[in-house]
């Protein structure tokens, strides 16, 4: 599966090295593409042309930065996958759902544990892989909208 990871720090790389490691096809998105991301040969390009690059877009970004990211490439992510790994510590709201388009996928996953537990992650199934689905499934499934989530099995890989 292609994912594309936008934020380049501590979260964000060791995300994309785990996916990486598991078979997946990562790209990160940068405001800085020029710049090394640590531990990581593989692409980093500008935010708008990561985002294209992907179906499932990782949000590794500092909270308070969501709203900027909406307003640059909002209309990019429609039908996309969004999984929210930002945090909004003391806010009354964590997550930056509000700040996204309403026409995206939404799962929050990857912030509720220190970015030193996605290193070498052990999840039943084997690996990363089957964690991914499971966010994946969550953000199309609410409701009992089981059909929405046809699209998605595609994802095992």
């Amino acid at each position: 599966m292609d994912v594309t990871i936008i934020g380049t720090g501590f979260i964000g790389s060791t995300l994309g090295r785990a996916l990486a490691s598991s078979g997946h096809v990562v790209t990160f998105g940068s405001r800085h593409p020029a710049n090394e991301v640590v531990g990581w040969t593989g692409a980093v390009a500008p935010v708008g042309d990561a985002v294209a690059a992907s179906e499932v877009i990782i949000l590794a970004i500092p909270g308070t930065a969501v709203a900027e990211l909406a307003r640059e490439v909002g209309s990019a992510l429609a039908g996309k996958l969004v999984i929210d790994a930002t945090n909004r510590m003391g806010e009354p709201v964590a997550n930056g759902r509000s700040e996204l388009p309403p026409t995206i996928r939404y799962a929050r996953a990857f912030n509720t544990l220190g970015g030193e537990n996605f290193e070498n992650p052990v999840f039943p199934g084997g690996d990363c892989r089957s964690l991914l689905l499971s966010a994946c499934r969550r953000s199309c499934c609410r409701g009992g909208d089981r059909g929405r989530c046809r699209p998605w099995t595609g994802l095992r890989r």
